[in-house]
């Protein structure tokens, strides 16, 4: 309210670009809750305006929440303005995360065709090309590999059983010494951990996931040169979805908490429980509980075995609980 030298009130008018700044600003200082309440009292205020709801999708999406921020870019193309070509790049990223490459490559034609010289013409062109790439490696796959597979439940003999047939089948491919070395390192071989990526270092040179690896062994052995290599992957800005996930894993390890949600949301496989799994446990270290709740739901939906773990994790992330020692949560062991 706004009072005029002679006392008259006046009331002060909050329309709906006034609650969109608010929500903004909220954004930008990481007060997320508050910036979705902002973003959604907006719409409320203003429901035909497509900017608003289109703000609040990327908000929601950039804390995982994509079924949500989905549904609101579809509201933005099927009703509110179809003509708006930032909701089909952004529902395309979208699904192109959740592995929905078919329907998001149409959504990235779909803005190419409205705004071809567009803000997002570039991200969009690259997107595609992503999508092609990965949909022609569908087959080799690392997050599926069963090497990766052992190393999530936390059967480390396992692991390095199947790492060096690995290493046998293709003694020139050096991932899989840093997976021998993994394997190594969790099960207290530290000396010969080391070793093997040494070598690997010294013989590629900078090889990024043997960086990652290596990075996590320091941090087990309390060595103070693992602050300078944690700090080179929190500037790291790997292109390739696989190598961002294991350095977004090194950084959890490191308890880099927040830079590691912000390179796993982005690259995880979204259809696969195990990882669904994973980027919940970092979600809730950095205090975002409500998101890891929804993604211990969906992995419960999407593995029947490990359901019970899944509701069982999903009750504590309510409760705003973790286990005390992080490292104890992220191999899915039966709890």
């Amino acid at each position: 309210m706004q009072q005029t030298e002679r006392g008259l009130v006046i009331p002060f008018m909050r329309d709906g670009s006034f609650f969109y700044k608010k929500g903004l600003e909220s954004y930008e200082n990481k007060r997320i809750t508050k910036a979705i309440r902002h973003m959604k009292r907006a719409i409320e205020i203003e429901p035909e305006e497509p900017v608003f709801a289109c703000q609040l999708a990327i908000i929601l999406a950039e804390e995982g929440d994509y079924a949500t921020s989905n549904s609101w870019l579809r509201k933005i193309k099927d009703d509110i303005d179809p003509s708006m070509p930032e909701s089909y790049f952004f529902l395309a990223n979208n699904l192109a995360h959740l592995g929905e490459f078919t329907e998001a490559r149409e959504h990235l034609k779909t803005y190419q065709r409205l705004d071809a010289e567009g803000e997002f013409s570039e991200d969009a062109e690259m997107l595609l090309s992503l999508i092609g790439s990965t949909e022609d490696n569908a087959d080799a796959n690392p997050f599926t590999m069963p090497v990766m597979s052992a190393l999530h439940i936390g059967d480390f003999e396992l692991a390095e059983k199947e790492a060096r047939a690995m290493i046998t089948t293709n003694p020139r491919e050096w991932l899989h010494y840093v997976y021998v070395a993994e394997s190594l390192l969790h099960q207290g071989e530290l000396k010969e951990a080391d070793q093997t990526l040494q070598d690997v270092l010294t013989k590629v040179g900078d090889h990024v996931l043997a960086r990652a690896v290596y990075t996590t062994l320091l941090v087990e052995n309390g060595d103070e040169a693992a602050d300078e290599l944690v700090r080179g992957l929190r500037l790291a800005v790997p292109m390739d979805s696989f190598h961002m996930y294991m350095v977004g894993r090194a950084l959890y390890f490191a308890s880099e908490f927040e830079a590691s949600y912000q390179l796993l949301q982005k690259c995880i496989p979204r259809t696969n429980a195990v990882y669904l799994h994973q980027l919940a446990v970092v979600a809730a270290r950095t205090g975002r509980f409500e998101v890891a709740a929804k993604l211990w739901d969906q992995a419960a939906t999407l593995h029947a075995e490990y359901k019970p773990d899944f509701k069982a994790f999903e009750e504590r992330a309510r409760s705003q609980e973790y286990a005390s020692e992080h490292k104890v949560e992220w191999h899915l062991r039966r709890i």
